[in-house]
């Protein structure tokens, strides 16, 4: 067997109970400890886990130990065999120790249970810079979105109002984001043009990697409003609830809920009133082409234009029911998307020949534009 080199970083993957990704490939630096060796800390929300890959590696990046997978010819020589459970908790740090056997040349990763890989070169996906929306069908646009962007992904957006032309636009407002270390929405923060203070502010808890509550605060927290979400035992959004404010019962009621197919992609969802519980506001239906099944979808119309769908969303239909039990009226609006070479949204067309109000006028186009 040959000498092996000292220690230097461990690879490893780390999954969720139900098998989604959390942590792929990650690769972390060990120190000196003694006679052993530790870790630098990895940050993870509470909630159960599994270590799915434990590789050590050398200075040049050699797999020198490794931890076998249950089922693997070489599983039988350690204890605990990948995947591990563990449990991250908020009273304090949690110690991981799998055991680790030797690789030798003779070794191949199918001895340990892990699969063997070759690599692919991709470009990364540009990024969203602007939106533009003409508005009925105007040759200049209304309304612009910029987005700029920070180490962590999305930092800012603002919105414009453009009149009479796009040399004339105006700021009307600003989102800011803030992220935990793992990456995920923190805070986002909508700034008023004119006076530049915070005016309304969204704080996010999470569940394990599911978005468990949005807490909304007006007027520098002086009222708030709380949206939380409920998921199905295989993590499918079913409902959310709201807790407003403005309400002098501050009870829970339905806000939004939602219809699947089998594969789990949204089919419809129901938007209720918000400040009255007995009445149906919106219907969302979405139509899908070969692609399926939405990756992200939009909860209001505010934010229509302000977070795109992806390809895989080929329309989508809004209704307006003014209360329970009255019958909807002859007027809804429909979006069709286009899209690019790379699956990114290129343009939506809104049919609304009614000209509800609801969202855009009938006519309306909105624009995607990427950096290069």
């Amino acid at each position: 067997m040959e000498t092996l080199t000292k220690p230097v970083a461990v690879l490893l993957s780390i999954e969720d109970n139900d098998g989604n990704s959390i942590e792929q490939n990650k690769k972390i630096l060990l120190y000196t400890f003694g006679n052993g060796y530790v870790s630098e800390s990895l940050q993870l929300a509470t909630g159960t886990y599994q270590l799915a890959q434990f590789m050590v590696l050398d200075a040049d990046n050699k797999v020198i130990y490794a931890t076998p997978v249950e089922g693997s010819e070489l599983a039988q020589y350690v204890n605990d065999p990948l995947p591990i459970e563990f449990v991250v908790s908020d009273d304090g740090t949690t110690l991981v120790t799998p055991q680790v056997l030797a690789v030798d040349a003779d070794n191949t990763p199918e001895n340990f249970g892990y699969v063997r890989f070759s690599f692919e070169v991709v470009t990364p996906l540009p990024r969203l810079t602007q939106i533009k929306v003409f508005e009925g069908g105007l040759s200049y646009a209304t309304h612009m979105l910029d987005y700029t962007y920070s180490n962590n992904g999305l930092d800012e957006v603002k919105f414009y109002y453009c009149y009479p032309d796009e040399q004339n636009c105006n700021t009307s407002a600003w989102y800011k984001f803030e992220y935990y270390p793992d990456g995920r929405i923190k805070g986002r923060y909508l700034y008023d043009a004119i006076t530049g203070n915070v005016v309304e502010t969204d704080i996010y808890e999470y569940e394990g990697i599911l978005t468990k509550k949005i807490n909304h605060y007006y007027d520098q927290y002086n009222t708030s409003n709380a949206v939380e979400f409920f998921y199905d035992q295989n993590n499918k959004l079913t409902h959310s609830t709201l807790s407003s404010g403005y309400s002098s019962e501050n009870s829970n009621y339905r806000l939004s809920e939602y219809t699947h197919n089998e594969d789990g992609s949204i089919t419809e969802h129901v938007y209720l009133d918000g400040l009255n519980k007995d009445g149906l506001r919106f219907i969302f239906t979405y139509t899908f082409d070969q692609y399926n099944t939405p990756s992200l979808y939009n909860t209001g119309i505010a934010e229509w234009v302000m977070f795109p769908v992806n390809k895989n969303v080929a329309s989508i239909t809004l209704k307006e029911i003014y209360q329970a039990g009255d019958p909807p009226p002859d007027c809804s609006t429909n979006q069709a998307y286009q899209y690019n070479a790379l699956g990114l949204p290129e343009s939506y067309v809104t049919s609304n020949p009614e000209n509800c109000y609801l969202g855009f006028m009938d006519g309306t186009v909105v624009q995607y534009f990427y950096n290069q």
